[in-house]
Protein backbone atom coordinates (compact mmCIF):
# COMPACT_ATOMS: atom_id res chain seq x y z
CA UNK A 1 0.00 0.00 0.00
CA UNK A 2 1.40 3.36 -0.97
CA UNK A 3 2.02 5.93 1.75
CA UNK A 4 2.51 9.64 2.06
CA UNK A 5 4.66 11.64 4.51
CA UNK A 6 2.97 14.52 6.37
CA UNK A 7 3.93 16.81 9.23
CA UNK A 8 2.09 16.38 12.51
CA UNK A 9 3.10 18.73 15.33
CA UNK A 10 6.31 19.51 13.48
CA UNK A 11 7.32 15.85 13.01
CA UNK A 12 7.19 13.69 9.90
CA UNK A 13 5.11 10.56 10.26
CA UNK A 14 4.07 7.84 7.84
CA UNK A 15 0.36 7.25 7.33
CA UNK A 16 -1.52 5.27 4.68
CA UNK A 17 -2.19 7.51 1.71
CA UNK A 18 -5.60 5.99 1.28
CA UNK A 19 -6.65 7.33 4.65
CA UNK A 20 -6.63 10.79 3.06
CA UNK A 21 -7.29 10.08 -0.59
CA UNK A 22 -10.14 7.60 -0.18
CA UNK A 23 -11.99 8.32 3.05
CA UNK A 24 -12.85 12.01 2.74
CA UNK A 25 -13.57 13.89 5.93
CA UNK A 26 -13.85 17.60 6.52
CA UNK A 27 -10.18 17.95 7.46
CA UNK A 28 -8.39 14.65 6.86
CA UNK A 29 -5.45 14.19 9.17
CA UNK A 30 -2.80 11.51 9.21
CA UNK A 31 -2.64 9.85 12.60
CA UNK A 32 0.44 7.93 13.63
CA UNK A 33 -1.66 5.94 16.07
CA UNK A 34 -3.16 2.88 14.39
CA UNK A 35 -6.25 2.92 16.56
CA UNK A 36 -6.76 6.57 15.68
CA UNK A 37 -6.42 5.70 11.99
CA UNK A 38 -9.40 3.36 12.23
CA UNK A 39 -11.31 5.64 14.57
CA UNK A 40 -12.05 8.05 11.73
CA UNK A 41 -14.33 5.42 10.15
CA UNK A 42 -16.21 4.47 13.30
CA UNK A 43 -19.29 6.45 12.38
CA UNK A 44 -19.39 5.17 8.78
CA UNK A 45 -18.23 1.58 8.61
CA UNK A 46 -20.12 0.93 5.37
CA UNK A 47 -18.04 3.60 3.65
CA UNK A 48 -14.89 1.80 4.70
CA UNK A 49 -16.17 -1.46 3.27
CA UNK A 50 -17.12 0.28 0.00
CA UNK A 51 -13.59 1.58 -0.40
CA UNK A 52 -12.07 -1.77 0.44
CA UNK A 53 -13.95 -3.21 -2.52
CA UNK A 54 -13.47 -0.27 -4.87
CA UNK A 55 -9.73 -0.06 -4.33
CA UNK A 56 -7.05 -2.60 -5.00
CA UNK A 57 -6.87 -5.95 -3.19
CA UNK A 58 -3.61 -4.67 -1.73
CA UNK A 59 -5.56 -2.05 0.20
CA UNK A 60 -7.96 -4.65 1.57
CA UNK A 61 -5.01 -6.77 2.65
CA UNK A 62 -3.42 -3.75 4.32
CA UNK A 63 -6.61 -3.11 6.28
CA UNK A 64 -6.50 -6.66 7.61
CA UNK A 65 -2.84 -6.22 8.48
CA UNK A 66 -3.63 -3.04 10.34
CA UNK A 67 -6.24 -4.88 12.41
CA UNK A 68 -3.66 -7.38 13.55
CA UNK A 69 -1.86 -4.54 15.32
CA UNK A 70 -4.96 -2.99 16.92
CA UNK A 71 -5.27 -3.52 20.62
CA UNK A 72 -8.22 -5.50 21.86
CA UNK A 73 -9.49 -2.47 23.75
CA UNK A 74 -9.84 -0.60 20.49
CA UNK A 75 -12.63 -3.00 19.55
CA UNK A 76 -14.98 -1.64 22.14
CA UNK A 77 -16.89 -0.17 19.22
CA UNK A 78 -18.27 -3.01 17.06
CA UNK A 79 -17.74 -0.90 13.95
CA UNK A 80 -14.19 -2.23 13.79
CA UNK A 81 -15.50 -5.78 13.64
CA UNK A 82 -18.00 -4.72 11.00
CA UNK A 83 -15.29 -3.36 8.74
CA UNK A 84 -13.10 -6.42 9.19
CA UNK A 85 -15.71 -9.12 8.92
CA UNK A 86 -17.74 -7.61 6.09
CA UNK A 87 -14.59 -6.89 4.07
CA UNK A 88 -13.77 -10.59 4.14
CA UNK A 89 -17.18 -11.52 2.75
CA UNK A 90 -17.05 -8.84 0.10
CA UNK A 91 -13.47 -9.58 -0.93
CA UNK A 92 -14.65 -13.08 -1.77
CA UNK A 93 -17.60 -11.70 -3.72
CA UNK A 94 -15.37 -9.28 -5.58
CA UNK A 95 -13.46 -12.11 -7.20
CA UNK A 96 -16.68 -13.26 -8.83
CA UNK A 97 -18.44 -9.97 -9.65
CA UNK A 98 -17.77 -6.47 -10.97
CA UNK A 99 -16.65 -3.76 -8.60
CA UNK A 100 -19.37 -1.44 -9.93
CA UNK A 101 -22.12 -3.88 -9.01
CA UNK A 102 -20.73 -4.44 -5.53
CA UNK A 103 -20.19 -0.74 -4.91
CA UNK A 104 -23.74 0.07 -5.99
CA UNK A 105 -25.19 -2.40 -3.53
CA UNK A 106 -22.96 -1.25 -0.70
CA UNK A 107 -23.95 2.39 -1.13
CA UNK A 108 -27.52 1.40 -0.30
CA UNK A 109 -26.65 -0.04 3.07
CA UNK A 110 -28.50 1.34 6.05
CA UNK A 111 -27.49 1.25 9.71
CA UNK A 112 -29.89 -0.43 12.09
CA UNK A 113 -29.88 2.68 14.29
CA UNK A 114 -28.80 0.85 17.43
CA UNK A 115 -25.08 0.87 16.90
CA UNK A 116 -25.06 -2.87 16.42
CA UNK A 117 -23.22 -2.62 13.11
CA UNK A 118 -21.45 -5.96 13.20
CA UNK A 119 -24.64 -7.91 12.72
CA UNK A 120 -26.16 -5.31 10.39
CA UNK A 121 -23.16 -5.18 8.12
CA UNK A 122 -22.77 -8.91 7.85
CA UNK A 123 -26.46 -9.40 7.16
CA UNK A 124 -26.29 -6.63 4.56
CA UNK A 125 -23.43 -8.43 2.87
CA UNK A 126 -25.54 -11.57 2.84
CA UNK A 127 -28.51 -9.72 1.37
CA UNK A 128 -26.30 -8.22 -1.31
CA UNK A 129 -25.06 -11.63 -2.35
CA UNK A 130 -28.56 -13.12 -2.38
CA UNK A 131 -30.02 -10.19 -4.33
CA UNK A 132 -27.57 -10.56 -7.21
CA UNK A 133 -28.31 -13.97 -8.78
CA UNK A 134 -26.36 -13.12 -11.92
CA UNK A 135 -23.17 -12.96 -9.86
CA UNK A 136 -21.55 -16.35 -9.58
CA UNK A 137 -21.01 -16.65 -5.82
CA UNK A 138 -20.64 -20.14 -4.46
CA UNK A 139 -23.25 -21.61 -2.15
CA UNK A 140 -20.50 -22.19 0.38
CA UNK A 141 -19.75 -18.47 0.55
CA UNK A 142 -23.42 -17.67 1.15
CA UNK A 143 -23.72 -20.38 3.78
CA UNK A 144 -20.71 -19.15 5.73
CA UNK A 145 -21.88 -15.54 5.64
CA UNK A 146 -25.35 -16.52 6.75
CA UNK A 147 -24.15 -18.78 9.54
CA UNK A 148 -21.70 -16.26 10.94
CA UNK A 149 -24.20 -13.42 10.80
CA UNK A 150 -26.74 -15.53 12.71
CA UNK A 151 -24.16 -16.57 15.29
CA UNK A 152 -23.26 -12.99 16.07
CA UNK A 153 -26.91 -11.98 16.23
CA UNK A 154 -27.85 -14.86 18.55
CA UNK A 155 -24.92 -14.35 20.87
CA UNK A 156 -25.51 -10.63 21.15
CA UNK A 157 -29.13 -11.20 22.00
CA UNK A 158 -28.32 -13.93 24.53
CA UNK A 159 -25.50 -12.22 26.38
CA UNK A 160 -25.89 -9.27 28.73
CA UNK A 161 -23.58 -7.40 28.74
CA UNK A 162 -22.50 -7.99 25.09
CA UNK A 163 -19.49 -10.07 24.30
CA UNK A 164 -16.24 -8.35 25.13
CA UNK A 165 -14.09 -6.55 22.53
CA UNK A 166 -11.62 -9.45 22.29
CA UNK A 167 -14.48 -11.76 21.35
CA UNK A 168 -15.70 -9.28 18.72
CA UNK A 169 -12.24 -9.12 17.18
CA UNK A 170 -11.92 -12.91 17.17
CA UNK A 171 -15.32 -13.32 15.53
CA UNK A 172 -14.53 -10.76 12.85
CA UNK A 173 -11.19 -12.33 12.00
CA UNK A 174 -12.73 -15.79 11.91
CA UNK A 175 -15.43 -14.65 9.49
CA UNK A 176 -12.91 -13.11 7.11
CA UNK A 177 -10.57 -16.10 7.33
CA UNK A 178 -13.24 -18.73 6.72
CA UNK A 179 -14.90 -16.86 3.88
CA UNK A 180 -11.63 -16.21 2.12
CA UNK A 181 -10.48 -19.81 2.55
CA UNK A 182 -13.78 -21.15 1.23
CA UNK A 183 -13.77 -18.98 -1.86
CA UNK A 184 -10.08 -18.94 -2.71
CA UNK A 185 -9.59 -20.15 -6.32
CA UNK A 186 -8.33 -23.70 -6.32
CA UNK A 187 -5.44 -24.68 -8.61
CA UNK A 188 -6.33 -26.83 -11.56
CA UNK A 189 -5.75 -30.47 -10.87
CA UNK A 190 -5.29 -33.13 -13.50
CA UNK A 191 -8.30 -35.42 -13.77
CA UNK A 192 -8.03 -38.79 -12.11
CA UNK A 193 -6.75 -41.41 -14.51
CA UNK A 194 -9.25 -44.07 -15.50
CA UNK A 195 -8.13 -46.63 -18.05
CA UNK A 196 -10.40 -47.19 -21.00
CA UNK A 197 -10.01 -48.52 -24.52
CA UNK A 198 -11.74 -49.12 -27.83
CA UNK A 199 -11.02 -51.45 -30.73
CA UNK A 200 -10.90 -50.97 -34.46
CA UNK A 201 -14.53 -52.15 -34.59
CA UNK A 202 -15.54 -48.89 -32.92
CA UNK A 203 -14.13 -46.95 -35.88
CA UNK A 204 -17.01 -48.22 -38.02
CA UNK A 205 -19.45 -46.17 -35.96
CA UNK A 206 -17.22 -43.13 -35.62
CA UNK A 207 -15.86 -42.87 -39.14
CA UNK A 208 -17.59 -45.09 -41.67
CA UNK A 209 -16.75 -45.12 -45.37
CA UNK A 210 -15.11 -42.21 -47.17
CA UNK A 211 -17.73 -40.05 -48.90
CA UNK A 212 -17.04 -37.90 -51.94
CA UNK A 213 -18.38 -34.77 -53.55
CA UNK A 214 -16.45 -35.33 -56.75
CA UNK A 215 -15.53 -39.02 -56.50
CA UNK A 216 -11.78 -39.51 -56.47
CA UNK A 217 -11.03 -35.78 -56.40
CA UNK A 218 -12.91 -33.91 -53.62
CA UNK A 219 -13.69 -35.89 -50.43
CA UNK A 220 -16.21 -34.92 -47.78
CA UNK A 221 -14.97 -34.38 -44.24
CA UNK A 222 -11.57 -33.12 -45.37
CA UNK A 223 -9.76 -30.07 -46.74
CA UNK A 224 -9.02 -29.99 -50.48
CA UNK A 225 -6.63 -27.40 -51.93
CA UNK A 226 -6.88 -25.99 -55.45
CA UNK A 227 -3.40 -24.69 -56.29
CA UNK A 228 -1.77 -23.11 -59.31
CA UNK A 229 0.26 -20.23 -60.68
CA UNK A 230 -1.19 -16.81 -61.33
CA UNK A 231 -3.77 -16.57 -64.15
CA UNK A 232 -4.25 -20.32 -64.37
CA UNK A 233 -7.90 -19.92 -63.32
CA UNK A 234 -7.97 -21.25 -59.74
CA UNK A 235 -11.05 -19.26 -58.66
CA UNK A 236 -12.81 -19.99 -61.93
CA UNK A 237 -12.23 -23.72 -61.51
CA UNK A 238 -13.55 -23.59 -57.94
CA UNK A 239 -16.64 -21.68 -59.07
CA UNK A 240 -17.17 -24.07 -61.99
CA UNK A 241 -17.11 -27.07 -59.62
CA UNK A 242 -19.70 -25.29 -57.47
CA UNK A 243 -21.81 -24.70 -60.58
CA UNK A 244 -21.71 -28.42 -61.42
CA UNK A 245 -22.67 -29.25 -57.82
CA UNK A 246 -25.70 -26.96 -58.03
CA UNK A 247 -27.09 -27.74 -61.49
CA UNK A 248 -26.01 -31.34 -61.93
CA UNK A 249 -24.86 -32.78 -65.31
CA UNK A 250 -21.39 -34.33 -65.10
CA UNK A 251 -18.18 -33.76 -63.28
CA UNK A 252 -15.15 -32.79 -65.43
CA UNK A 253 -14.02 -36.43 -65.75
CA UNK A 254 -17.44 -37.51 -67.01
CA UNK A 255 -18.85 -39.00 -63.80
CA UNK A 256 -22.58 -38.24 -63.51
CA UNK A 257 -23.97 -36.04 -60.76
CA UNK A 258 -27.57 -35.50 -59.74
CA UNK A 259 -28.43 -32.04 -58.34
CA UNK A 260 -30.40 -31.39 -55.16
CA UNK A 261 -32.91 -28.53 -55.54
CA UNK A 262 -32.37 -26.97 -52.10
CA UNK A 263 -28.58 -27.12 -52.03
CA UNK A 264 -26.78 -24.06 -50.65
CA UNK A 265 -23.03 -23.46 -50.87
CA UNK A 266 -20.86 -21.15 -48.77
CA UNK A 267 -18.42 -18.86 -50.60
CA UNK A 268 -15.94 -17.02 -48.35
CA UNK A 269 -14.06 -14.25 -50.14
CA UNK A 270 -10.88 -13.09 -48.39
CA UNK A 271 -9.14 -11.09 -51.13
CA UNK A 272 -11.73 -8.52 -52.19
CA UNK A 273 -12.67 -10.50 -55.30
CA UNK A 274 -16.40 -10.88 -54.71
CA UNK A 275 -17.10 -8.57 -57.68
CA UNK A 276 -15.33 -11.02 -60.02
CA UNK A 277 -17.30 -13.87 -58.49
CA UNK A 278 -20.51 -11.93 -59.16
CA UNK A 279 -19.59 -11.15 -62.78
CA UNK A 280 -18.75 -14.76 -63.51
CA UNK A 281 -22.03 -15.86 -61.99
CA UNK A 282 -23.95 -13.60 -64.37
CA UNK A 283 -21.94 -14.37 -67.52
CA UNK A 284 -22.00 -18.11 -66.90
CA UNK A 285 -25.74 -18.17 -66.27
CA UNK A 286 -25.33 -19.83 -62.90
CA UNK A 287 -28.25 -20.74 -60.69
CA UNK A 288 -29.00 -17.78 -58.41
CA UNK A 289 -29.77 -17.59 -54.73
CA UNK A 290 -27.70 -20.65 -53.89
CA UNK A 291 -24.56 -19.06 -52.43
CA UNK A 292 -24.58 -17.99 -48.78
CA UNK A 293 -22.63 -14.76 -48.13
CA UNK A 294 -22.05 -12.68 -44.95
CA UNK A 295 -24.64 -10.06 -43.87
CA UNK A 296 -22.49 -7.54 -45.70
CA UNK A 297 -21.74 -9.44 -48.93
CA UNK A 298 -18.62 -7.34 -49.54
CA UNK A 299 -17.13 -8.18 -46.15
CA UNK A 300 -13.94 -10.23 -46.10
CA UNK A 301 -13.92 -12.95 -43.43
CA UNK A 302 -11.03 -14.51 -41.55
CA UNK A 303 -11.21 -17.87 -39.83
CA UNK A 304 -9.21 -16.70 -36.79
CA UNK A 305 -11.68 -13.90 -35.99
CA UNK A 306 -14.01 -15.22 -33.28
CA UNK A 307 -17.13 -13.44 -34.56
CA UNK A 308 -16.43 -14.40 -38.17
CA UNK A 309 -15.93 -18.02 -37.14
CA UNK A 310 -19.19 -17.99 -35.17
CA UNK A 311 -21.01 -16.74 -38.27
CA UNK A 312 -19.41 -19.44 -40.45
CA UNK A 313 -20.49 -22.22 -38.09
CA UNK A 314 -23.97 -20.72 -37.73
CA UNK A 315 -24.32 -20.61 -41.53
CA UNK A 316 -23.24 -24.25 -41.81
CA UNK A 317 -25.66 -25.38 -39.13
CA UNK A 318 -28.55 -23.51 -40.77
CA UNK A 319 -27.98 -24.40 -44.43
CA UNK A 320 -25.69 -27.50 -44.27
CA UNK A 321 -23.74 -26.62 -47.43
CA UNK A 322 -21.91 -29.65 -48.87
CA UNK A 323 -19.07 -27.41 -50.11
CA UNK A 324 -17.35 -24.37 -48.60
CA UNK A 325 -14.93 -22.39 -50.76
CA UNK A 326 -12.29 -20.13 -49.20
CA UNK A 327 -10.85 -17.84 -51.85
CA UNK A 328 -8.07 -17.57 -50.94
CA UNK A 329 -6.17 -19.13 -48.06
CA UNK A 330 -3.63 -16.27 -47.93
CA UNK A 331 -6.30 -13.82 -46.74
CA UNK A 332 -8.15 -16.20 -44.44
CA UNK A 333 -6.21 -15.24 -41.31
CA UNK A 334 -5.36 -11.94 -39.68
CA UNK A 335 -1.58 -12.16 -39.72
CA UNK A 336 -1.34 -12.66 -43.47
CA UNK A 337 1.87 -14.63 -42.87
CA UNK A 338 2.01 -17.99 -44.62
CA UNK A 339 5.57 -19.17 -44.08
CA UNK A 340 5.41 -20.01 -40.39
CA UNK A 341 3.77 -23.13 -38.98
CA UNK A 342 2.96 -21.15 -35.83
CA UNK A 343 0.58 -19.03 -37.93
CA UNK A 344 -0.70 -21.60 -40.41
CA UNK A 345 -1.07 -24.76 -38.32
CA UNK A 346 -3.91 -23.36 -36.15
CA UNK A 347 -5.70 -22.09 -39.26
CA UNK A 348 -5.42 -25.37 -41.17
CA UNK A 349 -6.27 -27.43 -38.09
CA UNK A 350 -9.38 -25.32 -37.57
CA UNK A 351 -10.50 -25.83 -41.18
CA UNK A 352 -9.81 -29.56 -41.00
CA UNK A 353 -11.85 -29.77 -37.80
CA UNK A 354 -14.70 -27.88 -39.45
CA UNK A 355 -14.76 -30.27 -42.40
CA UNK A 356 -14.77 -33.32 -40.12
CA UNK A 357 -17.34 -31.93 -37.69
CA UNK A 358 -19.96 -31.27 -40.39
CA UNK A 359 -18.78 -33.87 -42.95
CA UNK A 360 -18.42 -31.24 -45.67
CA UNK A 361 -15.83 -30.50 -48.32
CA UNK A 362 -13.70 -27.45 -47.54
CA UNK A 363 -12.04 -26.11 -50.70
CA UNK A 364 -9.18 -23.64 -50.20
CA UNK A 365 -7.73 -21.74 -53.13
CA UNK A 366 -3.98 -21.35 -52.75
CA UNK A 367 -0.98 -20.09 -54.70
CA UNK A 368 2.30 -21.65 -55.78
CA UNK A 369 5.82 -20.40 -55.39
CA UNK A 370 7.53 -19.29 -58.58
CA UNK A 371 9.43 -22.15 -60.22
CA UNK A 372 13.16 -22.29 -59.71
CA UNK A 373 15.15 -20.78 -62.55
CA UNK A 374 15.96 -23.40 -65.14
CA UNK A 375 13.30 -25.82 -63.86
CA UNK A 376 10.18 -26.41 -65.96
CA UNK A 377 6.93 -25.20 -64.29
CA UNK A 378 5.31 -28.53 -65.10
CA UNK A 379 4.79 -31.06 -63.59
CA UNK A 380 3.72 -29.39 -60.33
CA UNK A 381 4.85 -30.97 -57.05
CA UNK A 382 3.76 -30.46 -53.45
CA UNK A 383 7.02 -28.66 -52.72
CA UNK A 384 5.89 -25.75 -54.88
CA UNK A 385 2.98 -24.87 -52.57
CA UNK A 386 3.58 -21.46 -51.10
CA UNK A 387 4.00 -21.13 -47.35
CA UNK A 388 4.37 -23.42 -44.35
CA UNK A 389 4.46 -27.20 -44.47
CA UNK A 390 1.26 -27.25 -42.37
CA UNK A 391 -0.74 -26.25 -45.46
CA UNK A 392 -0.28 -29.47 -47.48
CA UNK A 393 -0.11 -31.46 -44.24
CA UNK A 394 -3.79 -30.80 -43.44
CA UNK A 395 -5.01 -31.18 -47.05
CA UNK A 396 -6.06 -34.72 -47.91
CA UNK A 397 -6.46 -33.86 -51.59
CA UNK A 398 -4.54 -31.30 -53.64
CA UNK A 399 -5.69 -30.39 -57.16
CA UNK A 400 -2.90 -28.73 -59.15
CA UNK A 401 -3.72 -26.56 -62.18
CA UNK A 402 -1.12 -25.92 -64.85
CA UNK A 403 -0.18 -25.84 -68.53
CA UNK A 404 1.92 -28.86 -69.48
CA UNK A 405 3.06 -27.33 -72.79
CA UNK A 406 4.59 -23.87 -72.66
CA UNK A 407 3.89 -23.53 -76.37
CA UNK A 408 0.17 -24.02 -75.72
CA UNK A 409 -0.47 -22.21 -72.42
CA UNK A 410 -4.21 -22.02 -73.03
CA UNK A 411 -4.47 -25.82 -72.82
CA UNK A 412 -4.47 -26.54 -69.11
CA UNK A 413 -5.04 -29.59 -67.00
CA UNK A 414 -6.01 -30.56 -63.46
CA UNK A 415 -3.77 -33.12 -61.77
CA UNK A 416 -4.32 -34.67 -58.34
CA UNK A 417 -0.83 -34.40 -56.85
CA UNK A 418 -1.81 -35.58 -53.35
CA UNK A 419 -4.54 -37.96 -52.26
CA UNK A 420 -4.32 -39.93 -49.01
CA UNK A 421 -7.70 -41.62 -49.35
CA UNK A 422 -7.62 -43.54 -52.63
CA UNK A 423 -5.66 -44.14 -55.81
CA UNK A 424 -4.99 -40.92 -57.68
CA UNK A 425 -7.47 -40.43 -60.53
CA UNK A 426 -6.70 -39.50 -64.12
CA UNK A 427 -6.04 -35.83 -64.94
CA UNK A 428 -8.66 -33.76 -66.76
CA UNK A 429 -8.17 -30.90 -69.18
CA UNK A 430 -9.78 -27.48 -69.49
CA UNK A 431 -9.59 -24.20 -71.33
CA UNK A 432 -10.85 -20.91 -69.92
CA UNK A 433 -13.65 -19.06 -71.67
CA UNK A 434 -16.12 -16.24 -71.00
CA UNK A 435 -18.67 -18.87 -69.97
CA UNK A 436 -16.41 -20.77 -67.58
CA UNK A 437 -13.87 -23.56 -67.97
CA UNK A 438 -14.47 -25.88 -70.91
CA UNK A 439 -13.67 -29.34 -69.60
CA UNK A 440 -12.24 -32.11 -71.77
CA UNK A 441 -9.35 -34.49 -72.20
CA UNK A 442 -6.12 -33.65 -70.42
CA UNK A 443 -3.41 -32.27 -72.70
CA UNK A 444 -0.21 -34.26 -72.63
CA UNK A 445 3.12 -32.64 -71.90
CA UNK A 446 5.48 -32.57 -74.88
CA UNK A 447 7.67 -35.62 -75.10
CA UNK A 448 11.32 -35.21 -74.39
CA UNK A 449 13.27 -35.22 -77.66
CA UNK A 450 15.71 -38.12 -77.90
CA UNK A 451 18.54 -38.78 -80.35
CA UNK A 452 16.64 -41.73 -81.82
CA UNK A 453 13.63 -39.46 -82.44
CA UNK A 454 15.76 -37.26 -84.69
CA UNK A 455 17.16 -40.33 -86.41
CA UNK A 456 13.67 -41.76 -87.03
CA UNK A 457 12.48 -38.49 -88.55
CA UNK A 458 15.56 -38.36 -90.74
CA UNK A 459 15.18 -41.90 -92.06
CA UNK A 460 11.48 -41.45 -92.75
CA UNK A 461 12.29 -38.52 -95.04
CA UNK A 462 15.48 -39.98 -96.53
CA UNK A 463 13.79 -43.25 -97.63
CA UNK A 464 10.34 -41.92 -98.52
CA UNK A 465 11.05 -42.39 -102.27
CA UNK A 466 12.49 -45.90 -101.98
CA UNK A 467 15.86 -47.59 -101.51
CA UNK A 468 19.03 -45.53 -101.48
CA UNK A 469 22.73 -46.09 -101.34
CA UNK A 470 23.74 -46.57 -97.76
CA UNK A 471 26.81 -44.36 -98.13
CA UNK A 472 24.62 -41.49 -99.34
CA UNK A 473 22.18 -41.87 -96.41
CA UNK A 474 25.00 -42.11 -93.88
CA UNK A 475 26.67 -39.03 -95.32
CA UNK A 476 23.47 -37.00 -95.03
CA UNK A 477 22.92 -38.23 -91.49
CA UNK A 478 26.40 -37.16 -90.49
CA UNK A 479 25.81 -33.75 -92.01
CA UNK A 480 22.72 -33.37 -89.84
CA UNK A 481 24.71 -34.44 -86.75
CA UNK A 482 22.85 -37.69 -86.27
CA UNK A 483 25.10 -40.18 -84.54
CA UNK A 484 25.85 -43.63 -85.91
CA UNK A 485 24.38 -45.37 -82.84
CA UNK A 486 21.13 -43.41 -83.07
CA UNK A 487 20.96 -44.11 -86.79
CA UNK A 488 21.49 -47.84 -86.24
CA UNK A 489 18.78 -47.91 -83.52
CA UNK A 490 16.41 -46.05 -85.82
CA UNK A 491 17.05 -48.59 -88.60
CA UNK A 492 16.10 -51.43 -86.25
CA UNK A 493 13.01 -49.60 -85.03
CA UNK A 494 11.82 -48.89 -88.61
CA UNK A 495 12.94 -52.32 -89.86
CA UNK A 496 15.09 -50.77 -92.58
CA UNK A 497 16.92 -53.54 -94.46
CA UNK A 498 20.44 -53.06 -95.83
CA UNK A 499 21.05 -55.15 -99.00
CA UNK A 500 23.92 -55.47 -101.41
CA UNK A 501 23.21 -55.43 -105.10
CA UNK A 502 25.49 -56.55 -107.96
CA UNK A 503 27.01 -59.60 -106.38
CA UNK A 504 30.09 -59.85 -104.29
CA UNK A 505 31.51 -56.58 -105.46
CA UNK A 506 28.14 -54.84 -105.53
CA UNK A 507 27.04 -51.79 -103.60
CA UNK A 508 24.91 -51.59 -100.43
CA UNK A 509 21.43 -50.09 -100.41
CA UNK A 510 19.00 -49.29 -97.59
CA UNK A 511 15.46 -50.41 -98.21
CA UNK A 512 12.41 -49.12 -96.38
CA UNK A 513 10.34 -51.97 -94.89
CA UNK A 514 7.71 -51.78 -97.62
CA UNK A 515 10.28 -52.51 -100.35
CA UNK A 516 12.46 -55.53 -99.84
CA UNK A 517 14.57 -56.40 -103.00
CA UNK A 518 14.33 -60.12 -103.47
CA UNK A 519 17.48 -60.34 -105.43
CA UNK A 520 19.66 -58.55 -102.99
CA UNK A 521 21.95 -59.94 -100.33
CA UNK A 522 21.49 -58.89 -96.73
Amino acid sequence: MSSKTEKTNGAQVEAPATAQNVFHRETPQADPDRAGYFAQFVDEPEKAVIQIVLNSPAFAAAVHKQFDAVKSTDFKNPAFAAIYGASGVLAAAKREATREAIAGELRDWQNDGNGNRTRADLEAALQFIKSAPEIRVSEKTIAIAKTKAKEIKDRREAENPPINPNEIKREAKEIAREVQAATRPQPDRPPAFEFGFTTDNDLDDRLGEIEWEWPGYIPRGFVTAIVGDQDVGKSQVAQSLCDIRLRGSRWPDGQPHEPHPDTKLLWIDTEGSIALFYQRMKFWGMKRGCFILPPDPLQELTVDDELHWMWIEAAIEKFMPPIIVIDALSGAHKSGKENGNDEMKPVMKKLAGLAQKYNIAVLVVHHLNKPIAGVAPYPITIHRLRGASAIPQYCRSILALGSPDVNQPEKRRLDVIKLNLAKKPAPVGYELSDHGPLWGDAPEPPKERRAIDDALDFLEIALKDGPRLSEDVQGEAKAQKIGSNALRDAMKAMKVKPRREGGKDGRWFWYPPAEVHKGGQE
